[in-house]
């Protein structure tokens, strides 16, 4: 008998290996034919403003963020109120590269929540943290808009036209617009939206959804495996279609179930002082339908909600939607204890104060919790319901006793005084459990609390709040398992570095409280303040994280333990260094200039309208000093506006002008591509920029009317000396490199392109730009200077008319200077000059001018006013100049202006002079073998036409056998047109005079000297010797 017994059981271990060998080969074969999608969305931080910024309202807000992840990102969304604001659509989905996004957000008057959202190449989403921005702008809507400003001597009409509009068009924005509005009106003009949608909008959820329970909140993070399908192809669809309904404190959520493989959803909240967090969790709905919720409303407020549905492989966001709730609401019970404060009431005198409270003898925690948040008292009362509850309220484990000690002190601010009011310990009977006030006393204040506790099947309380009561962990170790210098600085090491130089293990320890024994679910990481990775397993003591990869900056990274829905306070924090910046080129194409066009047969057509397209494309070349395998040329950007044409005659055109629709589809600055310039060790960095333009002609061949085609070198010595100078001065060299092309094309126009390099030594990249593969990503605590900040960047700027002169040529000046509060920046400015005079040689008045101006705040500028001589000796002149700017705005219009009335003999020559530190900052020899001076302007001021000498000796010395000749009369007059804080290249070649590295090396001395119509308030720097090998 026990022989069978034997036999029986060794059959069923047979039965049982056999089945399970055939489910694991059905599960293999089925990974076989749907192999799993990449789980992991897209990281997106915010990194401009700053959670700690504090701004005034302004009309517009600048969102700058960065994306990245394991697989391309396919677009970015900026989300504004729960509303989708703008889309930028990346063109470069060849590789997984890290991209920073400027979006120029308008505001309207009042306090907003801006989201930025990444879907990668697998439709996987991911999202920032919100950003709250005051706006200041009264129009109505919430755009795109474009401000335009009508200037000086404009009418409303004249503006709204150049625009290509008109008054019925933007009446509905500008409800207090009128016909005859004044020059420096703003006006908001609706841009619009020509980028394609990515596909068509999900339809709206029908009436009899499927209603889902919430069910008890689960640890932020993946979910049990026991709630998971054992077979999932990747994270499930998104929901669709999300609306919010409800009134009074109960809200109603309803969406589109596009899966049926998910485990469950989960609604998030976030708001004006509310961290984005999960709000209730349900099961997985059955098949595709509708689905619906309720749950309660936070209170009185703004808030934004989204919903997930998750599964093992991750988790995918809804569209969000904004809910108001006017008035206040009862918070709804949970499983733990939660303790809320009300009012703060003190008889002391204080203006603002705030408490440390501490719960059953855990860890004080602030009240309120931001350190940069205070109890506001008026008449000695505070109502704390008007802070965000999130500020207010602390939560715990439900004691063990019948009773809570609540303990602590509180402090007050009397002018700029602080000053301790006294301390509170107070126990608290589990019969007042029950939601109403209590009162918390001390000599000089009273805090009034209210204490619940959940049912056992009651609803959630929509809000987080850390619970002193589980001990926090403590960080040991950081460790990087690969670092720069493992790899060194070439630039094909370079995306090894990226996918393993940002890899970190992080190690800690965490040890239960012998008060109270915490049951954890799991940890999160934070990267400075911002949760950026969770950890599931409460057993976990380690976790690989994957740093964002930021330039020349410390990231800090903390953790928290948590039991369901409840945090621990953050532990200790640990500091990882990233490596430095380097140094960037952004070649920037400043537009494409047309002195005739002819599309006829007709000669005498001189400015006829012609069809433009252009495309640029900028090259590395990779030359003799690389490898053989690596020698060639790669395209590194390139832009293709075929398809749509633009009409161009005689004039100046700014290529994103001509680039039409595609400027939005596809790149936000097409015209501005940043490059790594490297300091490797024998391999110059070498580039090649490319610009055409064509005349569309239907029926035959386009005609070429405009072309660009130049290069430049940049060795690793010469990045190390700029990166080392720019760390104590701005980090940028303003046209550090300029070229031209002017040429006449088939008979059909004479162009000029014109294109300059600026230097920066931090990552510019500000304008929805891709960056390099192997470029990092921009330091988030610095900001870079913005010369195309984004869509629509209007400056602010109050430029005022100081004074007028002539030079000592007879030559009419108007000396302007910018007030503020922003920096022009490539802007163009109009001069337009009137005269009264007995003087009869004068014609042509009034005169205009328009001037291509640099001019930071504060600095001054010497602009020509005039079209002719004038001659002061013999006539009399009233002179009349004003200055508008061409685009932007300004916040004061009764200074643009200035009249003067001289008698003949009475007009000055050069005032007060302007005040340049001119230096000479470096010599060096170019590629081609010249001589190449670079003169830096220490400011503080400009001047568009500053004349100066550069005078420099050579020694050439031998190589052979070291004997010397001196090369002397090296001299070059220069025009400056150099800003303040900018650098230019010189190249004094009136001698003739080249170098000849190969058989001699030089010790050159160069030496610069104004002119007499400036002020050079440092001499000493003026000189400079060096050696050139």
């Amino acid at each position: 008998m026990p022989k069978k017994r034997l036999t029986i059981l060794a059959v069923g271990i047979s039965l049982v290996l056999v089945l399970l060998m055939a489910v694991l080969s059905i599960v293999f074969l089925q990974s076989r034919k749907n192999p799993p999608l990449p789980a992991v969305g897209p990281t997106v931080m915010i990194t401009s403003p700053a959670p700690e910024d504090s701004v005034m309202p302004k009309s517009s807000v600048l969102v700058e963020a960065v994306a990245l992840g394991d697989n391309p990102i396919h677009h970015l969304e900026l989300w504004l109120d729960g509303e989708l604001a703008q889309t930028y659509y990346n063109s470069d989905l060849s590789e997984p590269a890290p991209i920073q996004i400027g979006f120029n957000q308008t505001l309207t008057v009042g306090s907003h929540l801006l989201i930025v959202r990444a879907v990668d190449s697998f439709s996987l989403i991911g999202q920032s943290l919100p950003i709250t921005a005051e706006g200041s702008l009264d129009f109505a809507g919430e755009g795109p808009f474009s401000l335009v400003t009508i200037p000086t001597g404009s009418t409303l009409d004249e503006t709204l036209a150049a625009s290509g509009t008109d008054l019925n068009a933007v009446l509905p924005n500008n409800p207090g617009l009128s016909a005859g509005a004044s020059p420096g009106t703003e006006i908001a003009i609706p841009i619009p939206k020509e980028v394609p949608a990515p596909g068509p909008n999900p339809p709206a959820p029908p009436s009899n959804p499927t209603f889902l329970d919430l069910i008890k909140l689960l640890p932020i993070g993946n979910p049990p495996m026991a709630l998971i399908p054992v077979q999932v192809a990747g994270p499930p669809s998104p929901p669709a279609g999300l609306q919010a309904g409800g009134d009074a404190c109960s809200l109603n959520l309803t969406w589109q179930d596009t899966s049926d493989d998910e485990a469950g959803f989960q609604v998030w909240i976030t708001g004006l002082g509310v961290k984005p967090r999960v709000a209730a969790r349900t099961a997985a709905n059955k098949g595709t339908s509708p689905v619906s919720v309720d749950l309660p409303a936070l209170g009185a407020g703004d808030f934004v909600y989204w919903v997930e549905a998750y599964n093992v492989a991750g988790a995918q966001p809804s569209n969000q939607v904004f809910v108001s709730i006017p008035g206040p609401c009862p918070n709804q019970l949970t499983s733990t204890l939660t303790v809320e404060t009300l009012d703060f009431n003190s008889s002391a005198g204080i203006e603002k104060g705030y408490c440390y409270i501490s719960l059953q003898d855990h860890p004080e925690v602030r009240l309120p919790v931001n350190q940069d948040q205070f109890i506001p008292l008026n008449g000695g009362k505070g109502d704390l319901t008007s802070l965000p509850a999130i500020s207010r309220s602390y939560k715990m484990a439900v004691p063990n006793s019948s009773s809570i000690k609540i303990q602590g002190e509180c402090w007050g601010w009397t002018g700029g005084t602080l000053s301790k009011l006294g301390v509170f310990n107070q126990t608290v009977q589990e019969t007042e459990w029950n939601g109403s006030r209590i009162p918390i006393s001390s000599a000089a204040f009273e805090i009034g609390l209210a204490l619940s506790v959940s049912m056992p099947e009651g609803k959630l309380v929509p809000f987080a709040a850390p619970d002193p009561g589980i001990p926090s962990p403590i960080l040991l170790k950081l460790e990087a398992p690969i670092i720069l210098g493992d790899v060194g600085l070439d630039p094909m090491d370079a995306l090894n570095y990226l996918d393993q130089g940002n890899l970190r293990t992080l190690t800690w320890e965490w040890l239960p409280s012998p008060i109270s024994p915490a049951k954890l679910t799991g940890y999160t990481i934070l990267i400075n303040g911002i949760p950026f990775q969770h950890v599931t397993s409460p057993a976990a003591r380690s976790a690989v994280l994957k740093l964002p990869g930021f330039c020349g900056t410390k990231i800090e990274v903390s953790l928290v333990a948590e039991e369901d829905d409840r945090q621990s306070l953050p532990s200790n924090i640990l500091v990882d260094v990233q490596p430095p910046c380097g140094l960037y080129a952004v070649v920037d194409f400043k537009g494409v200039h047309f002195g005739w066009t002819n599309d006829s047969l007709n000669p005498s057509n001189e400015c006829d309208d012609l069809q433009a397209y252009f495309r640029i494309s900028v090259s590395e070349v990779f030359d003799y000093y690389q490898p053989e395998e690596r020698q060639g040329v790669k395209v590194v950007k390139s832009f293709n506006g075929g398809g749509y044409y633009r009409d161009v005659g005689c004039g100046i055109y700014d290529l994103n002008y001509v680039a039409g629709s595609r400027y939005t589809e596809t790149e936000l600055d097409p015209t501005r591509i940043i490059l790594p310039l490297r300091a490797v060790e024998g391999h110059p960095t070498h580039y090649v920029i490319e610009a055409a333009m064509w005349d569309y002609d239907v029926g035959s061949g386009d005609d070429l009317i405009a072309r660009f085609d130049s290069s430049f070198v940049i060795g690793p010595a010469k990045v190390e000396s700029l990166l080392a100078y720019m760390q104590g001065s701005p980090p940028m060299f303003k046209d550090w490199y300029c070229d031209e092309y002017i040429g006449i094309f088939n008979g059909d126009a004479k162009s000029k392109i014109d294109v300059c390099v600026d230097l920066y030594a931090t990552d510019p990249s500000t304008g929805a730009v891709t960056l390099p593969s192997n470029a990092p990503i921009p330091d988030p605590s610095s900001s870079a200077p913005l010369d195309s900040p984004g869509l629509q960047f209007k400056p602010v700027s109050d430029i005022a008319v100081l004074e007028t002169y002539l030079d000592k040529d007879g030559n009419l000046f108007t000396r302007i200077i910018n007030e503020g509060p922003d920096d022009l920046v490539k802007k163009n400015l109009t001069i337009t000059t009137s005269i009264q005079s007995n003087d009869p040689n004068l014609y042509g008045l009034p005169w205009t001018s328009r001037h291509f101006v640099n001019l930071k705040v504060g600095s001054k500028e010497d602009l020509s006013a005039n079209q002719q001589k004038l001659d002061p000796s013999l006539y009399d002149y009233t002179i009349t100049v004003a200055v508008s700017l061409d685009e932007g705005s300004e916040p004061g219009l009764n200074n643009n202006q200035r009249t003067d009335a001289y008698s003949a003999g009475g007009l000055q020559v050069v005032p007060n002079p302007l005040v340049l530190d001119l230096q000479i900052a470096d010599i060096r020899s170019n590629s081609a073998g010249k001589l190449v001076v670079e003169v830096h302007n220490g400011g503080p001021d400009f001047y568009e036409t500053a004349q100066s000498t550069i005078n420099c000796e050579a020694t050439q010395v031998s190589r052979l056998d070291g004997t010397s000749t001196k090369i002397p009369g090296i001299e070059e007059v220069t025009n400056h047109n150099l800003n303040a804080d900018d650098s230019k290249l010189f190249s004094p070649a009136k001698s003739g005079f080249e170098f000849n590295l190969s058989a001699n090396w030089y010790i050159i001395s160069c030496q610069i000297q104004s002119d007499g119509v400036f002020a050079d308030p440092d001499p000493a720097n003026n000189f400079l010797t060096k050696n050139v090998y």
